[in-house]
């Protein structure tokens, strides 16, 4: 099966873990149900920030990758600096 058969992107939906939530700028989940796995959680999950600091998006990451118990599988994390023209 292709990639872009195997993946749906899902949007920013709002996810729930332990006693905080949290909302993906945008994230992915499998196209086929898997057993087992929690549907609540997208498999590969993008944080961008602007006005976040890299801190603060590593800190995101590790919520979705730890929080999630390993239904997330990938948390991308993009920083953008409007200060010098540097994307990390």
């Amino acid at each position: 099966m292709a990639l872009d058969r195997s993946i749906t992107m899902v949007g920013s939906a709002t996810v729930r873990g332990g006693p905080s939530s949290k909302e993906p700028d945008e994230s992915w989940i499998p196209t086929q149900p898997i057993p087992g796995r929690d549907a609540k959680w997208s498999t590969v999950v993008v944080e961008v920030g602007v006005s976040e600091s890299y801190q603060k998006l590593k800190a995101d990451a590790e919520w979705w990758l730890t929080d999630s118990r390993g239904n997330v599988n990938l948390a991308i994390i993009v920083a953008i600096n409007r200060e010098t023209p540097n994307i990390v």
